[in-house]
């Protein structure tokens, strides 16, 4: 195999990974898994700051296992049932349970979504509270590029 073939064989095993849904959503609700298995507990709020670009991309597409649109629930059930080492699966074990949460804390305002500060195309900042404790999570360029983890302003990776 010449070597401009390894080299294309190389990129596609890097660049195409198993995705459950569309990954505007699903990179917003990796970050949010991540945050809760950060703080360590159920979150009792979410806050979510996102580029426009991903807002725009993502705001209209389906959650999978929740029959709903909106990157408001793809936060909440990324944080109350998604396992952050699936990855861009990381929804595939919710259960109807984690969405029937995820619902309770959007009637009760408990997730927002904001647009972040910034000129990356891909940027989601998640940050979770239980209590005073708080847990944060940049994702940034890739829709796994998980770039910074705090807990508590302490920061736990980068």
């Amino acid at each position: 195999m010449t070597s401009e073939w390894t080299q294309f064989i190389e990129l596609l095993h890097r660049e195409v990974v198993p995705a459950l849904g569309c990954t505007e959503p699903i990179a917003i609700a990796l970050a949010a898994a991540k945050a809760a298995e950060t703080l360590g507990a159920t979150p009792e709020s979410i806050e979510a700051n996102i580029s426009g670009n991903l807002l725009k991309n993502g705001m209209g597409v389906g959650v999978p296992g929740t029959g709903q649109r909106g990157l408001d629930i793809a936060a909440a059930v990324g944080a109350l049932g998604g396992k952050s080492e699936a990855m861009l699966e990381v929804l595939k074990d919710l259960s109807p349970q984690h969405v029937e949460q995820a619902n309770a804390m959007l009637k009760a305002g408990k997730v927002h979504i904001d647009v972040a500060n910034t000129d990356a195309l891909l940027y989601c900042e998640i940050i979770v509270k239980n209590g005073d404790d708080t847990a944060r999570v940049v994702l940034q360029d890739e829709h796994t590029g998980i770039v910074h983890v705090e807990k508590m302003d302490r920061c736990l990776s980068m």
